[in-house]
């Protein structure tokens, strides 16, 4: 089982050292000619990728919006709790002066 693990291994270091040769030889076979229509296009897209990844800004609005409403939310949970308090007091005055006046 090592043996085949190690020649897999070997296979992907291969397999890289060769793509890296047709890498360099596609790229002196093509230097000095015009880029095609193609080639142009993918560019764009490459660009237009990069720059998406590049740009984290967009999110940061959004996190500081979750971070607002959460705070919202803590402040109506704690209003909540101390109207409920309110209500339980009321209840016992009334109970009080239900008691006092009957």
């Amino acid at each position: 089982m090592a043996k085949i693990a190690q020649y897999k291994r070997k296979l992907m270091d291969l397999s890289h050292r060769t793509l890296q040769v047709l890498i360099k030889q596609e790229i002196q076979r093509k230097s000095g000619y015009a880029i095609q229509a193609d080639e142009e296009q993918l560019r764009v897209q490459l660009d237009t990728i990069q720059g998406e990844l590049n740009a984290p800004t967009q999110f940061k609005h959004l996190k500081q919006q979750q971070e607002g409403l959460s705070h919202l939310i803590s402040i109506i949970k704690d209003d909540l709790e101390d109207i409920k308090l309110v209500e339980h007091g009321l209840n016992e005055t009334i109970h009080i002066r239900g008691g006092v006046f009957s």
